[in-house]
């Protein structure tokens, strides 16, 4: 969409999460990827909407202003050939359907061919919509010469990746943030576009973090972007994980210097990380309105940190925890672990996040 001279030094992708842009697909990250490096963009943002919450996004919402191009339309495909109808017929899902048309050259020519008139109708439709003083404008679909060509640019990660190694890996997360790595050594990364103190302050995006104050909502955006939870330390006392935080990322050095502080060092619930005088200090820290019956910090959950196990939400354990009861299942959407011996001392689950049924915040069911 863009041609060399205007491409954007950031490129922001945000949409309904239909399955080509499901970026928790692996041949969407690798699409995303190759799209990120044959752009020379300094980052790349690509999020897809948060499940059963479409009325809330934007990306979702502009449905409906396209339904409002398709009032009063009927649509019907051309016909083809008697031998592509009857492979056709045999097709029953979008798969089969390109499995048959790479096999058979006819059916894919007549395929195009028969959904151009449709396809004629809807853009001109289309671009008759406006939003915000902005009319509607039609992409033509990428030609397989666009896509090899996109798809060569990851030949500088893999040389041996081809298009055919991309299906089946899945990732769990909502979102897919690039970013050059400006590592001299990288050559695979280009220098950056953007002024160095903007590109300094991207940041990819938080997890939701529970509000302190308020359990049943989440802190601002504001409060936790550019701020990660890095890592935890084990109490010396009552052997509980807690969370260190930091600002911005460590720098190889620094996290040497963190491991090995923590073979200096005895850390109590409560305490500060460092001494005063430790010039990590100012770069980590821990909170001190804690003691050893504090239960354990909620982000401790909620941070990506490759490892974390569950442990029960009082103590600390990671074994022997007890199955929550449907009656708290349905009712919350959060639920933090417990384990038997908290639950023998009188302990309960601790939940958050009420799930709401009613008619303003989940969509309306069809029934017949």
């Amino acid at each position: 969409m863009y041609t060399p001279q205007a491409s954007p030094p950031i490129l922001c992708l945000y949409t309904d999460g239909g399955p080509d842009h499901r970026c928790t697909y692996g041949s969407v990250q690798i699409a995303l990827i190759s799209l990120f490096l044959s752009g020379n963009y300094d980052m790349l943002i690509a999020v897809r909407t948060a499940p059963h919450h479409s009325w809330t996004n934007p990306a979702e919402r502009i449905m409906s202003i396209l339904n409002l191009g398709l009032q009063n339309v009927a649509i019907m495909r051309n016909t083809m050939s008697d031998e592509s109808e009857a492979l056709f017929d045999k097709a029953d899902t979008l798969d089969e359907i390109r499995d048959k048309a790479s096999k058979n050259s006819n059916l894919e020519m007549e395929l195009r061919g028969c959904i151009k008139d449709v396809q004629s109708l809807l853009h001109s439709r289309s671009e008759r919509l406006v939003l915000k003083d902005q009319y509607f404008k039609c992409y033509n679909a990428a030609s397989e010469y666009d896509i090899n060509g996109l798809f060569q640019s990851m030949s500088k990660v893999d040389p041996l990746l081809t298009r055919n190694d991309i299906t089946q890996a899945q990732l769990t997360r909502h979102n897919e943030l690039i970013k050059k790595c400006q590592d001299a050594s990288c050559n695979i990364c280009t220098p950056i576009r953007l002024p160095q103190t903007v590109f300094d302050s991207l940041h990819f995006l938080p997890d939701p973090v529970p509000a302190l104050d308020n359990l049943d909502h989440y802190t601002s955006f504001q409060a936790v972007y550019g701020k990660q939870t890095t890592d935890y330390i084990m109490c010396c006392d009552c052997g509980k994980r807690r969370c260190v935080y930091s600002d911005k990322a460590l720098s190889q050095d620094e996290i040497q210097d963190f491991k090995q502080s923590l073979d200096t060092y005895d850390y109590s619930c409560g305490a500060p990380l460092f001494p005063d005088d430790h010039y990590l200090a100012e770069l980590l820290f821990v909170r001190v309105k804690i003691s050893c019956d504090t239960p354990m910090e909620i982000l401790y959950y909620s941070s990506r940190k490759s490892g974390n196990s569950d442990i029960c939400y009082y103590c600390g354990t990671d074994s022997d925890f007890v199955d929550p009861p449907d009656s708290i299942k349905t009712k919350y959407k959060i639920i933090y672990p417990l384990c038997q011996r908290c639950q023998n001392k009188g302990k309960e689950f601790n939940a958050h996040m009420e799930v709401k049924v009613n008619g303003s915040n989940s969509k309306r069911r069809k029934t017949r």
